[in-house]
């Protein structure tokens, strides 16, 4: 998959996810699939914005804080009932 990351955005190719199945997971390493990375890579993000936010505050970067966390939470809903799905 690429990817392009620029000015604290990170951009996908959609065309390369289409060989992927929708309920499918991938192993990656020793984990399932891109849930985990993606989580883990929200958590270092918010934590640079949180940081960001420290020195000085910004209502648009507050708000862009709470919709990535907001997606965190939902990418790992989304693991977790996959997992769920998995093991039956």
């Amino acid at each position: 998959m690429r990817c392009q990351i620029g000015r604290g955005a990170v951009l996908y190719d959609v065309g390369s996810a289409a060989p992927f199945q929708p309920n499918e997971l991938r192993a990656v390493g020793t984990s399932c699939g891109a849930y985990p990375w993606t989580i883990a890579f929200l958590g270092v993000f918010i934590g640079y914005q949180l940081y960001r936010l420290s020195l000085g505050p910004s209502v648009g970067l507050a708000a862009l804080t709470v919709f990535d966390a907001g997606i965190a939470w939902l990418t790992y809903r989304e693991y977790r009932k996959q997992l769920a799905l998995a093991r039956r």
